[in-house]
């Protein structure tokens, strides 16, 4: 049969009541249509991705208008909520590819010009017969009545019977309700940008993870003795990302001192800091302290050797298995920490366990 070209979608201006009693009829032939199209599968969402140019908008309104002049078909549509894909590209002239890749479309328009139903959704539509139709600018702003409101964007249904989102620009957004007729500007699609979009979450999450597993690896084992064993895993940036206490005094001190993430010497002195306060540790009386795993440069712990020395703090330690301590009467940090020659203890012979 064909479909004989002769009517369009048409561009030119049109004045619309803005009454409240045709505001409530807009949004009740809104709520009827929004539940017609769930009846058909169909939602703004798939609608809004797949809108097609004008001309194409054009093709699809002279196809439903066929459709609606065979009362059978339409029956059948209406009844069955479905389209024969077949059947209309047969009496359309359209091959069956086309019918499948508009479907959305030709349902919509069929719900919208269905005699007696969503008459003022209807008659928002300019319909014309034969009308060049001028360049469809898509910056230009938009009309149309509201579909749903959402919190950044509404999605409308164009006079040129386009379902597109929009960013509002004539009236305050918190201010929009369904059935409001409103102008605003097309929303940026994410088609074509997903893939990168999606690409890039995946080396982002690769990399946090990756950045995560490296922040929890364990190079160094500090376990500082007081009043039992408190367990500190070093990572190789010299962060703490672990703590643990063997006692009750200190898992009281893991509890109440920020040590996780801090650098190893801020670490020590937080620990050293509130033991000392708390009656954990007097001064001068001794500790112990016990790396495993790889050796800590202690010259570099200024904070928590100038804590030792200053509240006379005798330490004891075990680096890797090399007896080490501190000078005291020393004034010069980095000639503090002393190797005691001649005495390397294996790891064996500590009082202690350690799990790396």
């Amino acid at each position: 049969m064909g479909v004989n070209k002769k009517y369009s979608f048409s561009h030119a201006p049109k004045l619309y009541m803005l009454n409240d009693n045709m505001q409530d009829s807009r949004k009740k032939d809104v709520l009827s249509f929004l539940a017609e199209l769930n009846d058909f599968k169909l939602n703004l969402k798939s609608l809004t991705s797949s809108c097609p140019s004008i001309k194409i908008r054009n093709k699809i309104l002279n196809i439903v208008f066929l459709i609606l002049e065979d009362s059978r078909l339409t029956a059948f549509i209406h009844d069955k909520k479905s389209i024969p894909l077949k059947k209309i590209s047969q009496m359309s002239g359209e091959l069956p590819d086309f019918i499948s890749k508009y479907r959305n479309y030709i349902i919509l328009y069929f719900i919208l010009l269905y005699p007696t139903k969503h008459t003022s959704l209807r008659n928002f539509l300019t319909i014309t017969e034969n009308e060049n139709i001028p360049y469809d600018n898509s910056q230009t702003p938009l009309m149309g009545v509201v579909l749903s409101v959402s919190k950044n964007y509404c999605i409308i249904l164009t006079s040129t019977g386009a379902i597109t989102s929009v960013v509002p620009t004539n009236v305050e957004h918190n201010d929009i309700k369904i059935g409001d007729i409103i102008e605003g500007v097309k929303t940026k699609p994410l088609k074509g940008k997903l893939p990168l979009i999606v690409g890039f979450s995946l080396v982002l999450a690769l990399s946090i993870l990756i950045a995560s597993l490296v922040y929890n690896n364990t190079q160094s084992v500090v376990v500082v003795s007081i009043s039992g064993n408190l367990t500190l895993r070093v990572n190789s940036f010299g962060k703490v990302h672990e703590a643990s206490g063997g006692s009750s005094s200190t898992r009281k001190i893991v509890k109440n001192v920020k040590i996780d993430n801090k650098s190893l010497d801020q670490a020590l002195y937080n620990i050293l800091y509130y033991s000392k306060n708390n009656g954990i540790i007097e001064e001068g009386s001794s500790i112990n302290i016990y790396i495993t795993n790889k050796s800590i440069n202690f010259s570099k712990l200024e904070t928590t050797i100038n804590f030792l020395k200053g509240n006379k703090i005798n330490t004891n330690i075990n680096n890797n298995g090399k007896d080490e301590f501190i000078d005291l009467t020393s004034n010069d940090v980095s000639s503090s920490l002393f190797n005691i020659k001649g005495r390397e203890l294996s790891i064996s012979s500590l009082p202690f366990i350690f799990l790396s």
